[in-house]
């Protein structure tokens, strides 16, 4: 983040593909004295990403169904224990939070304790 704000001091905003670069790029922003100033959209929720999210350090999140993944990932599990067809590809669904929904949209948060 810091090397791109050098190369691109008019950097409007900054899509994140996963929780380290979101993480990450939240806190280059955020040394960079940027928090703002370049909109940021993190992939995934995790706590941290939450909390940038609450405070205003990132514009948005998109967030996958932890509870969705699991549940199908432990089927398909039995289903290839028990000899049955599994699926090679599933697709989960995405949800993008912002400040504005976020508390409504909670399920979505990524949890470090059940």
């Amino acid at each position: 983040m810091s090397a791109k704000l050098s190369s691109d001091p008019d950097l409007a905003a900054v899509f994140a593909t996963n929780l380290n670069s979101g993480e990450g790029a939240a806190t280059g922003l955020r040394n960079a004295g940027k928090t703002g100033a370049v909109q940021l959209v993190g992939f995934d929720a995790s706590p941290n990403q939450i909390e940038d999210l609450r405070s205003g350090e990132v514009s948005a999140l998109i967030a996958q169904d932890p509870a969705t993944i699991g549940r199908q990932g432990v089927q398909q599990v039995v289903a290839a224990i028990e000899g049955r067809p599994v699926e090679r590809e599933i697709q989960t669904d995405l949800v993008a939070i912002t400040q504005a929904d976020m508390d409504s949209k909670s399920q979505y948060f990524y949890r470090t304790a059940c």
